[in-house]
């Protein structure tokens, strides 16, 4: 699964009509932060940049992802 696959799956769920629980989308979630990780460490921000939003459609956030980000978009 690609991390837009990630991040799409993730929109869709939360623009569906009636709320999806929140409990279904934990493996989503996991997956995302671990796939995160790996992206931190090879230093690759678009998919940090996919991840993030990915991670705020279901209202979390990666604080150490944001940081790399951030030094990343700087060096960019």
């Amino acid at each position: 699964m690609t991390v837009e696959n990630v991040r799409d799956v993730v929109r869709e769920l939360c623009e569906i009509e009636f709320e999806f629980p929140r409990h279904l989308m934990e493996p989503l979630f996991h997956m995302a932060n671990r796939m995160m990780h790996r992206a931190i460490d090879t230093n690759q921000l678009y998919q940090i940049e996919v991840l993030l939003d990915a991670l705020a459609y279901m209202g979390a956030r990666n604080v150490t992802a944001e940081k790399k980000h951030a030094e990343l978009a700087g060096q960019a």
